[in-house]
């Protein structure tokens, strides 16, 4: 194999591009997962430390009280990277996979509050939808601008 300046150059881009989607999914993903949890009227839950426990706890009621999801955060920033990554590399059947782990991993949470489910369902979408749109938009920018470049 030989190798040439047009394969540095697609290298490069390549890598440019992979870098920018990536970063952009998890930030950007966050920003329009949160507006679009806000233009639902999902309620955020209001996490409170009940005395004696490790965990935190969403009280639902007066006296109801349901665990709050937690590492949403930290899943929600892996799963957009995920996302993205299957896009850019050319699988999105691999996508499938990312969301039945995650909803596996989250139905014993999920079944026994509605409210968390709501915010679970709504979040997820808006997440994977956006990072789904940032993958392909990198996956589709990396022949352009070889092609403008070269």
């Amino acid at each position: 194999m030989t190798l040439t300046r047009d394969f540095f150059i697609y290298m490069g881009v390549d890598i440019l591009v992979w870098m920018i989607v990536l970063v952009s999914a998890v930030f950007l993903g966050k920003t329009i997962t949160l507006k679009v949890l806000e233009w639902a009227k999902v309620p955020a839950p209001r996490p409170r430390v009940v005395a004696g426990a490790d965990a935190a706890t969403l009280l639902a009621g007066a006296e109801e009280e349901r665990a709050v999801l937690r590492g949403g955060l930290w899943i929600g920033i892996l799963e957009r990277i995920a996302v993205a990554a299957c896009m850019m590399g050319g699988q999105p059947a691999l996508i499938s996979l990312i969301l039945g782990v995650k909803g596996l991993g989250r139905y014993p949470e999920l079944k026994d509050n509605p409210e968390a489910s709501e915010r679970f369902l709504i979040g997820t979408g808006a997440s994977i939808l956006s990072a789904i749109a940032i993958g392909a938009l990198g996956y589709a920018a990396v022949p352009a601008i070889v092609g403008l470049i070269l």
